[in-house]
């Protein structure tokens, strides 16, 4: 019999993310989606022993108990799934030391410009030999996020466009230069953190695209993941991710952190109850913004809606507009669809279109917090049943 569980931390705080584990029973986990914001979660997802851990998109509350999940598998992990653009920053910071901190670039780049650029380059290299390898783009960027503790953020630089960061409000909503470089570092480090703790334990790790499922035909829910398993709803595997060049400098790292950590390139995950596809289903939303639905060219994936026996609740099951659109695909789904909402924050609003599932909903707000962790569960057989009644303070 197969369950969903969905861990996370105690009381609901900044780090209330969410861990969920796919099992096949009580002793063989499958698949891992994310990993919480802190290693206590972590630590209880790996202990789980999953074969597969994906990581939606670079949220701490998504990613802070990865380093810890991975340790705690004791090696039945195998293989690790995240976006692209984690390993398209970590090459940017490879070529960027820091003689060349200040970029090629005479302005700060658009998150639209970087988005087209890396967009492009996936698809030309879809069918591409490997050019360059994980781990040396890691001990480059590694070396260079250190160097770069050296930069004197008050020195005078050539290019106008970083001497005016000294006095006007940079992009992003950082207040100065110095505060880039942290956030630039903080984000590098955390995906370097992830990607050691993998190669020590001798996991593979497989990138996923949003922009490369957008540009190519094809149903590619069926087509990507482990089949049977697992598989991203909305992304193609970029094998080649690592051939990606974009121009050394801060402004272009700067401007990656912020792809890493979109919710419109959130990795969506899709767990099939059966080897069968289309079967029934269940789908992980994490925090996807559901733009990749409104595509023009849907690719099937209503017959996925169609057969959907659970689903988590899109972003924590948040009163966010920015969700829409998969709140209406949820709608499409058979009225007896359960909704598991895991983390988010204990004074969210909630959206109405989960207090409307009643008896079909479940959540970790409403779990009394005796322990260090809360958890809830789904249970599939020929249907899907809540493990625990949600007993509704919301």
């Amino acid at each position: 019999m197969r369950t969903l569980t969905a861990v996370v931390g105690g009381t609901p705080t900044s780090k209330h993310g969410e861990c969920f584990i796919w099992a096949g029973d009580a002793e063989h986990a499958v698949v891992a989606v994310d990993a919480g914001g802190s290693a206590q979660v972590g630590r209880d997802g790996g202990e789980r022993k999953p074969r597969i851990l994906v990581l939606s998109h670079d949220d701490h509350d998504h990613i802070g108990g990865a380093v810890a999940l991975i340790k705690a598998a004791r090696g039945t992990l195998r293989q690790l799934w995240v976006p692209a653009e984690w390993a398209i920053l970590v090459r940017q910071v490879a070529s960027t030391d820091a003689s060349s901190i200040a970029g090629a670039a005479e302005s700060w780049v658009t998150l639209d410009e970087v988005e087209r650029e890396v967009a492009i380059q996936l698809v030309i290299t879809a069918d591409e030999e490997p050019r360059v390898g994980l781990e040396s783009q890691l001990s480059a960027a590694k070396r260079n996020l250190e160097s770069w503790n050296s930069v004197d953020v008050n020195a005078p630089r050539s290019s106008q466009s970083l001497n005016a960061l000294l006095h006007e409000r940079p992009p992003y909503g950082a207040r100065g230069w110095s505060e880039v470089l942290r956030r630039v570092q903080k984000r590098a480090r955390a995906l370097i953190r992830i990607f050691d703790e993998a190669i020590l334990h001798q996991v593979q790790i497989r990138f996923f695209s949003v922009d490369l499922a957008r540009e190519l035909d094809g149903r590619h829910w069926e087509s990507s993941g482990q089949s049977g398993v697992v598989t991203i709803a909305n992304a193609l595997e970029a094998p080649h991710a690592l051939a990606v060049q974009i121009p050394a400098g801060i402004p272009y790292a700067f401007a990656l952190t912020h792809l890493t950590v979109q919710n419109r390139r959130a990795l969506c995950t899709l767990l099939w109850t059966k080897k069968a596809m289309p079967s029934p289903s269940v789908l992980i939303w994490s925090d996807t913004d559901g733009q990749w639905l409104c595509s023009a060219r849907r690719r099937g994936f209503a017959e996925v809606t169609a057969k959907l026996l659970a689903c988590s609740a899109p972003h924590h099951a948040s009163a966010n507009d920015a969700h829409n659109e998969v709140w209406v695909e949820i709608s499409a789904a058979p009225a007896d669809l359960i909704v598991l909402s895991a983390g988010g924050q204990a004074n969210q609003r909630v959206r109405a279109e989960y207090n409307a599932k009643k008896k079909n909903r479940c959540c970790t707000w409403c779990r009394a917090v005796a322990n260090q962790y809360q958890e809830v569960s789904i249970s599939f057989e020929s249907d899907a049943r809540l493990q625990q009644a949600c007993i509704g303070r919301h």
